[in-house]
């Protein structure tokens, strides 16, 4: 059972967003305990100039859509191309970050839940949905900014990874 609360109206809650940006505040942000939404406050908090991008990189985004729609992307979700998603090569998992279209000024807030784009030169791979948002659809790719609001992991650390190529019970 949720607590109804206005995030708008409440301090203490909007300086503990702003305090503790790593909690995993997406889909559902929880403060103290208590259930108190998802991007829209976090949307509505930056354009209000609450939270500032702790993370910003410009480059080429795409999008991809039909061919991986319903299947499991990178966090365990299934992928929903009419979702406001993208992925990255090594953002954290379930961060939010602001993307926008450097040419038409158009942005969207999407949350990253995939890996990608294995295109030599390319930052991002959007949602279908995004992509429309951003009038990347048609052209197909389009320069964005790329700004990190909030992430469940530290960016120097929560998209790294590592591969084990073996292990050996003899030291020779």
């Amino acid at each position: 059972k949720f607590k109804a609360v206005d995030v708008l109206k409440d301090p203490e809650i909007r300086q503990g967003i702003k305090e503790f940006s790593n909690w995993p505040t997406i889909p559902q942000l929880y403060v103290k305990g208590e259930f108190v939404g998802g991007c829209d406050i976090i949307r509505e908090m930056f354009e209000q100039g609450e939270l500032a991008p702790f993370f910003k990189e410009r480059g080429i985004a795409s999008w991809y859509g039909e061919q991986f729609h319903g299947k499991y992307t990178a966090n365990g979700e299934v992928f929903d191309l009419n979702q406001l998603t993208a992925a990255h090569r090594t953002l954290p998992l379930n961060s939010v970050a602001r993307v926008t279209n450097t040419a038409t000024g158009r942005s969207a807030l999407v949350r990253i839940t995939d890996r990608g784009p294995f295109i030599e030169g390319r930052i991002l791979d959007l949602s279908l949905a995004a992509a429309k948002q951003l009038d990347v659809w048609r052209p197909g790719v389009a320069e964005v900014k790329l700004e990190v609001l909030q992430a469940p992991a530290a960016i120097a650390q929560g998209g790294r990874w590592c591969v084990q190529i073996g292990a050996f019970d003899d030291p020779k």
